[in-house]
């Protein structure tokens, strides 16, 4: 490398949703980047279907944030497709369909709500007719959609490392290679003024946040294929499926609670075919199953903070199954903060897990 590449302002272990979009933050500052990323095509990110959704169906709430984030979050990654000429986003509303009487009571109170009106539409679209008879009715869920994650991460991969003096390294990080210096951080032969881990699930690989408590959970992504439904909606109930074109879906979803394993098993898929086939009333048929872990956190908020001890480490993690929409509003927080010292939501600040650190320490 040449004498001008020898520093560089962060380095970003990590090239899921969360290390890409935050380098892509830190770049609208004017910073400098290094990702490494080990590519493994099974992280979260990589087998994530990218479903963007305000509202938990669990007791009929809006998500975390949601205020903040939507709809934000769909003109955010409409501004990179407009850099850079291509299309990953979409937003499509869902169909969200009641099991029983008291589904269909606490949607429609919740609907009437304020607050609520730019998120739900009580005159909902009726379920298609093609679909088989179900006792019950649903509601319209506003603001949902779908990100192509794979194709956002890496469309990422070749404009980041257009900037000047950022680069985008693909293979295993070793975190015993990490070498302090006075401030600074070391990693074959480049200086960085700081060090950000967006490692996902390989955290608890990580000598140096391993400390933090994470529940990792795996999860099946099914592409199927359906004939004779309308694409106009996401169709859920407690599984889903995401329209992609050409009577092809997303269905999910399966969860494999404190689980690293990204071994698919013909059982689940069976399990949850048979479930969306006794609602849809259609045959399905599969075309594709993966499995992924989440670095997913008890508490349900995100990581983000600096080591209680060692100067300008930081992490961003535990992003869970709502990263797609997270990052949108997370990611310019925390570039600001590494930058311009901003403050944390105090949410995901890690500081509150110092002592916890100390107590292992």
């Amino acid at each position: 490398m040449g004498e001008k590449t020898k520093h560089v302002d962060f380095l970003i272990v990590g090239g899921g949703i969360a290390g890409t979009t935050l380098a892509l933050e830190l770049q609208k500052l004017g910073a400098s980047v290094t990702i490494y990323d080990n590519q493994f095509n099974r992280s979260s990110s990589r087998v994530a279907a990218g479903l963007i959704s305000a509202m938990v169906p669990r007791n009929v709430r809006k998500t975390w944030l949601s205020d903040q984030i939507f709809p934000h979050v769909f003109n955010y990654y409409k501004s990179f497709e407009d850099q850079w000429n291509a299309h990953f986003i979409d937003e499509i509303p869902t169909l969200q369909i009641h099991k029983n009487l008291r589904q269909v009571h606490n949607w429609t109170i919740r609907a009437g709500e304020p607050g609520f009106e730019k998120y739900l539409n009580i005159n909902a679209p009726q379920l298609p007719e093609c679909m088989k008879p179900l006792n019950f009715d649903c509601i319209e869920v506003l603001l949902t959609g779908r990100l192509d994650v794979t194709k956002f991460i890496d469309l990422a991969k070749v404009h980041i490392p257009q900037k000047e003096n950022s680069f985008y390294f693909e293979g295993q990080f070793y975190y015993n290679e990490l070498i302090g210096d006075s401030g600074d951080w070391i990693y074959e032969e480049i200086k960085y003024s700081k060090v950000v881990f967006a490692d996902g699930v390989n955290i608890h690989l990580n000598p140096f946040f391993n400390y933090l408590p994470f529940n990792p959970s795996g999860g099946d992504i099914l592409k199927v294929k359906i004939e004779g439904i309308p694409q106009s909606h996401i169709l859920k109930k407690k599984e889903w499926l995401l329209p992609i074109g050409n009577n092809e879906w997303l269905a999910g979803s399966t969860y494999h609670s404190d689980n690293y394993s990204t071994q698919e098993k013909e059982s689940d898929s069976d399990w949850l075919i048979q479930e969306l086939e006794s609602w849809l009333g259609k045959p399905i048929q599969l075309i594709e199953h993966k499995r992924g872990v989440r670095p997913t956190v008890a508490e349900r908020r995100p990581y983000l903070g600096e080591h209680p001890i060692q100067q300008n480490l930081f992490v961003y993690n535990g992003l869970g199954s709502k990263g797609s929409s997270l990052v949108s509003v997370l990611s310019e927080q925390f570039a600001q903060h590494l930058i311009n010292q901003a403050p944390l939501n105090s949410e995901v600040n890690i500081e509150q897990y110092h002592p916890l650190f100390f107590a292992k320490n």
